[in-house]
């Protein structure tokens, strides 16, 4: 097997266990909020370890589009509360709760989506690897 195909299944395997183990996490012991961070977590250090490792030519076309609700997720987590507005309280406090409550909502459909990125870009790396490398078959 190729180096950078045994590294594609390495990530799909992680993306497979995160999205297995999730809801055990969350049953046991009642960690709902630890299992939402070892999914989100592994989906984004798999999503950056990707954008700078993986050449453009393997990268699945909705791959960009998931980087983007990424970056804005993220964005949006930066604490209000640091900036210099003269915003009420209240508002902070409500949008920071609208994108948790947002996070929660959106993890499990990005888990799967990022999930079928990745295996489209397994597919690729296999097809592209063996018409480059006939001997490989």
């Amino acid at each position: 097997m190729r180096p950078l195909l045994l590294i594609k299944w390495i990530d799909m395997t992680v993306q497979l266990l995160a999205l297995l183990v999730t809801p055990v996490i969350m049953i046991h012991d009642g960690g709902f909020m630890a299992g939402w961070i070892a999914l989100g977590a592994a989906q984004v250090l798999s999503c950056a370890a990707n954008l700078i490792g993986l050449k453009k030519q393997y990268r699945a076309r909705s791959r960009r589009g998931y980087e983007l609700i990424i970056g804005v997720f993220l964005a949006a987590c930066i604490p209000f509360e640091y900036f210099r507005f003269d915003i009420p309280v209240d508002l902070i406090t409500d949008i920071i709760e609208g994108i948790v409550f947002a996070t929660v909502v959106a993890s499990p459909a990005l888990a799967i989506w990022y999930f079928t990125i990745t295996i489209a870009e397994m597919f690729k790396i296999h097809n592209n690897e063996d018409a480059t490398h006939p001997e490989a078959n």
